[in-house]
């Protein structure tokens, strides 16, 4: 049956609505419209690198007081003493040099107390860290 303007007329079908249906039935789909990909810009190093979550002490004081509290201020929203695991994965690092510090700060009460002790190594962190462990070494601490 040919399909003329008649037969089509009351039955609500359009031309574009019969070709449509003649080419899902054999299966001929519209080619889908091909995007250029987007043009992507260059990250910079900054953007890649991973920041640091506990900041970097300068002096034996900056280490004793990262150590025991909080400085919202510096980047470091809780005490060192106090991070969770997953806090430390991100910089495991930085945080066992802590550690060992941190064992010698709990030796003593005030950090006037530390710096007697370490007197010539807390002006500095390096220094002091060197201190601290050579001393963990000896088993002097």
């Amino acid at each position: 049956m040919a399909l003329t303007h008649e037969t089509c007329y009351g039955s609500g079908l359009t031309f574009d609505g019969i070709v449509e249906a003649v080419k899902k039935c054999m299966g001929i789909e519209q080619p889908k419209p091909v995007l250029p990909p987007a043009r992507q810009r260059q990250l910079s190093l900054r953007e890649c690198v991973v920041t640091k979550s506990i900041p970097t002490a300068r002096s034996g004081r900056d280490a004793w007081d990262q150590w025991f509290t909080a400085c919202p201020k510096s980047g470091l929203f809780c005490a060192i003493k106090d991070f969770t695991k997953d806090m430390i994965k991100c910089d495991r690092r930085k945080y066992s040099e802590r550690q060992t510090l941190g064992a010698a700060f709990s030796k003593f009460q005030s950090i006037d107390l530390f710096e007697a002790a370490f007197v010539g190594y807390t002006g500095n962190y390096s220094s002091m860290f060197k201190e601290v462990r050579k001393r963990k070494r000896e088993h002097n601490l």
